[in-house]
């Protein structure tokens, strides 16, 4: 990256705007309000939004791209005809193509810097990953678009100021703006920036503490004695099963289901219990402890005591509770480790359903990824099929580590099991004869010495193999890579559908054929090859995905030696009058006043002092005085630098920064494992902890629900159980409601009302949505739908604490992978007819936006509502979801 670029994206200036030459900037409406979702924030003077409504024409618009840009990838194109301001097509790490305005060039490194158009972000990448944009792509107005807050600058600023990162307007704005909001346009500086206003959704929490005693190991369920109730409550058990045991009273026997004192065999200390079982052979007791919710199962008749009557008549203090949107996969591999380090401490959490029984933990103020997921997107080429399941190689990492694998089994030197006794599920190598090569293999079935074994590199199955054919695995370089073929399954195709599916459309799709995986379920990742190194972590990006690592254990002595030429080169105190970008230098870190070895970035004239970039830590220090910097001794400059720069696996800078940051600032000069996830290690896998597949790998999650309401391109939905109840509630409010009417009959967009429906003789919660003279179009915002033309005599003021402060009943929806065509055909022809009382499933595939879940709409008869509209001339329909 040049200096110029490298400050660009560096600085979070409020001036520098990528300024939209090549491809039109998408247009915000300057008279209505503007539903808009945050896709990248770095400061209130610089962050990008999206319009809600352009989703799925924009995703529609991503696949378009891929397949264009197939035709191009083999192209060499001359650097020459590149140049600064040009539309492009660029290839991120992941092989994913996306519209790009180059922002500087190097031809030097090879490298060039770009503003990724549809989503905010400018990035280095190498020239050979870029193309020229076909010209049909570049008449579609980009996704992100700039904005800045009106009239917001930074403390003690103005709004030419620059941002600092630590700056507490800044980090108002960013923990207060909501990931979906309303905005309404003032003004457009230069044509390439809208300056906006917006509402900050308020959401309540309600949160309550308890202590957590127990929690379950294979389900996701936690147990917690309430606070502030248990604190004398439990108090005054102790004292009583204190006087238990001292007088010590035992039976000789005791039946399933009697309460008694039992001593826990982990502490030696007493505690109430419950008889769960009793073992014939070993002579103890299962029991189940009342206040703490764990069980022991080796209790001696010895170490159990009479139950006082006064004990009776406390209520057990230990609560079961569900935790929400988790599977007992999720809860294992993700939340379970996040639980035991609060075991015996004092958590935050609120109800989330009417009985109480189904809660929400606070791990984090970031803590959303624990339930909410979204799918993610891959590159691949399909290797193989069988009945019902058929196998990929993602790409494009699976390219070179096929034709490693190849190469080795080319010089195979075949050895075959002397005792002859393979068993399911062993490893080998397997010979197929019609292509007369070697493949690795899994013993799958046996019948008498016939096998069939599956190539664990492409999925497929051969049959009826003799001993002849199958030799030993016994290779390391072939044993320690991890399968390269990764099994899949179509999302929402009935079993049935899913055979035909693969015998008619993908079992005939050639190796070579490039096709669009969206995962929307990998939580299971058993057969993922792990192969960690070890790092310490210098420093992170605070706005994207990157993290600077030093290796280790090569890094150490290294240091060691640069720490040891720095300090002679302190010592003998040789200094230029000024120096140039570029230089290499040893700098005096402001922070922490000692030396490193560091590379001139830019220099202000204004204050005098020098930007430089540590060249073995990745940070940058922006106010260095001339006298902190040194001459640089000769050695050094034969020592490369020891830190290294790299992207965090499947993370959007929303992620990143919602998500994964606050893990990662916990780590800061810490050594951590990771392993790399490409070809040319630009990419990595940090270990969190033992379970942290949550980070990488998400799934989508089910709800039962009653359709409660239609508009022409959306519909709602009640989630059950929780619903009913808050509906009825609602309801019983309303029916006491004394009408009162706006006194200046001045009513605005979106304001919230009371509305009077006629037809049904009820009052309803309301928000205005048009005005036309004095009619009014008003939604109901705990069903969804509108009720047109109301007058001022219809609608009242919203004014009853009660009903203000609960949120919207209804949750509004869409189709998932429907177009917007049949999005309205859908809801006109089958939703709109569903009964308000027949109970649909709702799979959400995208709940990021609380605003609207695009979801797949399962009916009682196994109907899917998505599949009936999606026509065979949908394009996405030539991708494999």
């Amino acid at each position: 990256m040049t200096e110029r670029c490298q400050l660009q994206h560096l600085s979070l200036q409020n001036n520098d705007m990528p300024i939209h030459k090549s491809i039109p900037m998408e247009k915000l409406d300057f008279i209505e309000l503007n539903l808009v979702k945050i896709l990248c924030y770095q400061t209130p003077s610089r962050f990008y939004v999206y319009l809600r409504q352009k989703l799925d024409s924009h995703a529609k618009f991503q696949i378009e791209l891929q397949r264009a840009m197939q035709n191009y990838q083999s192209i060499s194109i001359p650097t020459q005809q590149y140049q600064r301001d040009q539309a492009v097509a660029a290839q991120d790490n992941h092989a994913v193509w996306h519209r790009a305005t180059i922002l500087d060039l190097n031809f030097n490194l090879k490298e060039v810097c770009v503003y990724f158009v549809d989503f905010g972000e400018q990035q280095t990448i190498a020239l050979t990953n870029i193309r020229p944009l076909p010209q049909e792509f570049t008449r579609q107005p980009a996704f992100a678009i700039p904005c800045r807050l009106y009239d917001i600058c930074p403390l003690n600023g103005t709004e030419h100021s620059t941002w600092n990162l630590d700056d507490p307007v800044h980090y108002e704005c960013k923990s207060l703006m909501s990931d979906v909001m309303h905005c309404k346009v003032l003004d457009i500086k230069e044509q390439s920036c809208y300056i906006i206003q917006v509402d900050i959704p308020t959401n309540p929490t309600k949160y309550r503490q308890g202590t957590l005693t127990y929690s379950d190991k294979v389900n996701p369920v936690v147990y917690l004695q309430l606070l502030p109730d248990s604190v004398s409550t439990i108090e005054r058990i102790n004292e009583l099963i204190d006087k238990a045991v001292q007088e010590n009273k035992h039976n000789s026997s005791y039946e399933i289901g009697d309460h008694i004192i039992a001593q826990f065999s982990d502490d030696e200390s007493y505690y109430r219990a419950r008889i769960e079982s009793y073992s014939d052979t070993a002579k103890t007791y299962a029991v189940y402890f009342l206040d703490y919710g764990n069980l022991d199962e080796n209790v001696p008749v010895d170490h159990l005591f009479s139950y006082p009557d006064e004990l009776k008549q406390i209520e057990a203090q230990a609560h079961k509770y569900s935790l929400e949107n988790q599977s007992p996969q999720t809860w294992t591999k993700s939340v379970l480790p996040l639980i035991e380090e609060k075991q015996n401490e004092t958590i935050d959490f609120y109800f989330i359903n009417e009985n109480q029984s189904i809660i929400r933990i606070k791990f984090s103020e970031n803590d959303n990824h624990i339930y909410n997921n979204q799918p993610r997107t891959l590159n691949a080429n399909i290797s193989g099929t069988n009945k019902d399941c058929f196998y990929i190689h993602i790409l494009p990492d699976s390219d070179t580590l096929i034709c490693e694998m190849c190469e080795l089994l080319e010089t195979y030197k075949g050895e075959h099991q002397t005792s002859n006794q393979w068993n399911i599920n062993d490893l080998c190598i397997v010979f197929d004869n019609e292509q007369e090569k070697y493949f690795r293999g899994k013993i799958l079935s046996i019948n008498n010495e016939n096998y069939d074994v599956q190539c664990i590199d492409y999925g497929n199955i051969l049959v009826n193999k003799t001993n002849d054919d199958i030799y030993l695995l016994n290779n390391d370089e072939l044993l320690k890579q991890s399968p390269l073929a990764q099994k899949c399954r179509l999302y929402g195709v009935k079993e049935e559908n899913q055979k035909k599916a693969i015998e008619e459309v993908i079992k005939n799709i050639t190796p070579t054929e490039n096709v669009t995986i969206t995962v929307q379920n990998d939580q299971d990742d058993s057969s993922n090859p792990t192969k960690y190194r070890q790092g310490t972590l210098t420093y992170f990006d605070k706005v994207n995905p990157i993290v600077y690592l030093q290796l280790l254990p090569d890094s150490v002595s290294t240091m060691e030696r640069i720490n040891e030429l720095i300090d002679n080169a302190v010592q003998e105190n040789k200094h230029n009058s000024s120096y140039e970008i570029g230089d290499h230098i040893i700098a005096q870190f402001t922070d922490d006043e000692s030396y490193y070895r560091a590379r001139i970035e830019s220099y202000s004239d204004s204050t005098k002092t020098y930007a430089v970039y540590f060249l073995d830590y990745g940070n940058l220090d922006e106010n260095v005085p001339v006298d902190h910097l040194f001459s640089y001794p000769d050695e050094l400059k034969q020592i490369e630098a020891q830190t290294y720069k790299y992207s965090l696996e499947n993370q959007t800078s929303q992620t990143w920064r919602k998500s994964v940051l606050p893990l990662i600032e916990e780590k800061q000069n810490e050594t951590i494992d990771f392993y790399f996830i490409n070809e040319n290690q630009s990419i990595i896998r940090i270990k969190f902890s033992e379970n942290d597949s949550h980070i990488y790998n998400n799934q989508p999650r089910t709800l039962n629900a009653n359709i409660s309401g239609t508009n022409k391109d959306c519909f709602y939905i009640h989630i059950l159980p929780d619903s009913d109840t808050l509906i009825c509630e609602m309801c019983e409010l309303l029916e006491t409601y004394k009408g009162e009417h706006q006194t200046s009959n001045q009513w605005n967009l979106n304001d919230l009302c009371i509305v009077f429906d006629n037809e049904q003789e009820k009052y309803f919660r309301g928000k205005i949505l048009s005005i036309n003279n004095e009619n009014y179009d008003v939604q109901c915002i705990d069903y969804g739908n509108i009720l047109v033309n109301k007058t001022n005599d219809d609608i009242y003021l919203l004014n009853n604490d009660e009903l203000l402060k609960q949120s919207p009943l209804a949750q509004k929806c869409r189709l998932y992978g429907v177009k917007e065509e049949n999005q309205k055909k859908a809801i006109e022809e089958v939703i709109k007819n569903i009964t308000p009382t027949e109970n649909v499933t709702i799979t959400v595939q995208n709940d990021q936006d609380d605003s609207c879940m695009l979801v797949m709409l399962f009916r009682n008869n196994n109907e899917i509502v998505n599949d009936l509209y999606q026509s065979d001339n949908d394009n996405q329909n030539s991708f494999i979801r």
